[in-house]
């Protein structure tokens, strides 16, 4: 297994495979509009104003925002309590 790590290292270096594509959670929904889960990560991607900067995931993970319906399905959240979201502070 550390072989194959390693020799794909080796051909990312060489340029012999291309860099992964990264997608935003809004692009990921419109390749399978017919997700849930996918759509669900997108509106919490957007509500939180997109990739506006590279805090985005941390802003869903603690979104304050209780009374949302989506708030005990958002993305990123697993064990996290009210109580956390409420207390986290934006650097």
């Amino acid at each position: 297994m550390n072989n194959a790590l390693q020799e794909y290292h080796k051909k990312r270096k060489a340029g012999e495979i291309p860099p992964p594509i990264r997608r935003n959670p809004t692009q990921r929904s419109q390749d399978n509009p017919s997700s849930l889960r996918k759509a669900i990560n997108a509106l919490c991607y957007e509500c939180v104003g997109s990739n506006s900067d590279s805090n985005w995931m941390a802003r869903i993970k603690f979104c304050q925002i209780l009374n949302c319906s989506l708030h005990k399905v958002r993305p990123y959240s697993k064990g996290i309590t009210n109580k956390e979201c409420l207390a986290y502070k934006e650097v």
